[in-house]
């Protein structure tokens, strides 16, 4: 997968840190769509 760290908001280390959900812009769909990909914090927990 390729990621440009421009399209994950927030921006910052400490605010994503912070929020409990994340999102992913400009992720690539099918054809040539685009769209939103959100992340809670559940999903960015580790096991």
């Amino acid at each position: 997968m390729r990621l440009d760290l421009d399209q994950v908001q927030p921006h910052t280390a400490q605010k994503f840190r912070a929020v409990r959900c994340a999102a992913l812009t400009g992720v690539q769909g099918q054809g040539r769509s685009q769209r939103i990909a959100l992340l809670s914090a559940a999903d960015l927990k580790s096991e």
